[in-house]
């Protein structure tokens, strides 16, 4: 009687073995999609334009009265008003003003004051309280008599820190008007209009210091 063999069944490998591994690939998320900006209402609109035309008003009468109070000052720096001379600072002493937690401290400055005309004899006056003591500059007596201002060069730019901290103001309003518009062509054209006044006001504070 003859045996018949059997042959063992090969193994099949396990299917995940396999299978190659998959490439672990990064998902890249999908661009946030921007809304397009609203345009403003209407009423919106009114109440900028009534809020812009308010301030512009309440400046404009500023400027005016600031004006009127440094005409004075303006025409003794240019030489236009005053008695010239020479102004040797003698004396400055601190004054402590406001109430309490808001006080502030401000100079009381005196000077030998020299008229250029010899017939006239020197006095000792008031002046700007910016002034430290031995500094000599040339100055000239107000209409009112009261004090003596710098002129020359320096106190030219001096005077002229005032309206020029004014134009800044209204620069900055021009700017203001500008962005609410949203256009790019006003901005610059406001940004460039705008630039040299607070550029000026820089030069007269380092140029008008005694």
């Amino acid at each position: 009687m003859t045996r018949t063999r059997k042959t063992p069944a090969r193994r099949r490998p396990h299917a995940a073995a396999s299978r190659s591994p998959r490439k672990a690939t990064a998902r890249t998320p999908a661009p946030a999609q921007v809304a397009p900006a609203e345009p403003l209402s209407r009423g919106r609109r009114i109440a900028l334009r009534l809020s812009t035309i308010t301030v512009t008003i309440l400046f404009v009468v500023l400027v005016v009265t600031m004006v009127g109070s440094i005409t004075s000052e303006w025409r003794v720096a240019f030489g236009y008003e005053g008695t010239p001379g020479t102004a040797t600072v003698v004396s400055c002493q601190p004054i402590v003003k406001g109430p309490s937690g808001k006080r502030r401290t401000y100079y009381d400055c005196k000077a030998h004051f020299v008229f250029d005309d010899p017939s006239k004899q020197p006095i000792t006056i008031g002046t700007v309280p910016e002034a430290e003591v031995g500094d000599v500059f040339p100055a000239a007596l107000t209409p009112d008599g009261d004090r003596v201002l710098p002129t020359g060069e320096a106190g030219r730019w001096k005077a002229a820190i005032v309206p020029l901290g004014i134009a800044c103001g209204l620069a900055a309003m021009v700017l203001f008007g500008a962005f609410i518009t949203r256009s790019k062509k006003v901005i610059i054209w406001a940004c460039v209009v705008v630039m040299p006044f607070p550029v000026a006001l820089a030069v007269a504070v380092m140029r008008g210091e005694i």
